[in-house]
């Protein structure tokens, strides 16, 4: 331990160079950046699998601790259907050995269609709101919801629980996409969308409810504005659930930043090579 102190009092008391501090500064600023550099670099992977149709593979990676129950009534009211809705936990791979991968939590667009991820890797191709079908006024909606409900999923100290939170925004993707495509008010308690919560449910299945029909009233009022803080990835299939995720879009100021801070270092160590 005597030498451990000596070494680090040794180091407190040096002198660094005009070079040395200037690198030290660039490795910070480097250091502070490489998030957004990860969100940059996912992004430009995507756009590129997008824009040359290259298939991506994606893999269960966790239990579904993302996603709840949600009940639907039918035309007629006679009876309940049962779903699961949420968030799940993937590995989106450009390598079928997912040898890298990218691990994000994807929400449904098809709960009718199968996601059999227990069996093997499913092949998708990447894909935009276009692609999905939707138009303009759909689009506005799913930017809008994003941009000003995505971060109360964020939100580790929100009352709920995450599965309760997530499963609310699945419920509003699902409203959007199904009874959305007109100037209408939204409804969660009609058209094809219909959730049905009764008294004796569970808490969580009327947290749930509460939350996503507050966020539609907000679509409703027109009271929500885009940021465009974040943005939605899509994962196309013709034989498999269509899968959304989420990705924050970095601030062009901060990838400007990054980007000098990069070459700082790299001119650094070129002149002490």
């Amino acid at each position: 331990m005597r030498g451990l102190a000596t070494a680090k009092a040794h180091i407190a008391s040096r002198s660094f160079t005009p070079e040395e501090r200037r690198a030290g500064r660039w490795r910070d600023l480097v250091l502070r950046q490489v998030p957004r550099l990860v969100t940059f670099a996912a992004l430009v992977f995507y756009g590129a699998a997008t824009a040359f149709g290259t298939p991506v593979y994606v893999a269960s990676a966790a239990p579904d601790d993302g996603r709840g129950i949600v009940y639907y009534g039918t035309n007629n009211g006679e009876q309940r259907s049962t779903w699961w809705g949420g968030q799940r936990l993937v590995h989106v791979s450009a390598d079928p050995l997912f040898a890298d991968y990218d691990e994000v939590g994807v929400f449904c667009l098809e709960p009718y269609q199968d996601l059999p991820f227990e069996f093997e890797p499913l092949e998708y191709t990447p894909g935009t709101l276009d692609d999905f079908g939707l138009n303009a006024i759909q689009q506005q909606r799913m930017q809008l919801l994003v941009d000003n409900a995505y971060s109360v999923l964020l939100d580790d100290s929100h009352p709920f629980h995450f599965s309760v939170r997530a499963t609310a925004f699945q419920v509003a993707l699902w409203e959007i996409l199904n009874d959305g495509a007109t100037a209408a008010p939204l409804d969660l308690t009609a058209d094809l969308t219909r959730v049905d919560v009764e008294s004796g449910d569970y808490d969580e299945i009327h947290e749930m409810f509460a939350l996503a029909s507050d966020w539609i009233d907000q679509l409703n009022s027109g009271a929500w504005s885009t940021t465009g803080q974040y943005q939605f990835q899509m994962l196309l299939s013709g034989e498999w659930q269509d899968l959304v995720y989420v990705v924050e879009v970095p601030e062009p100021s901060s990838m400007v930043l990054a980007g000098l801070a990069l070459l700082g270092v790299m001119v650094f160590r070129r002149r002490r090579a």
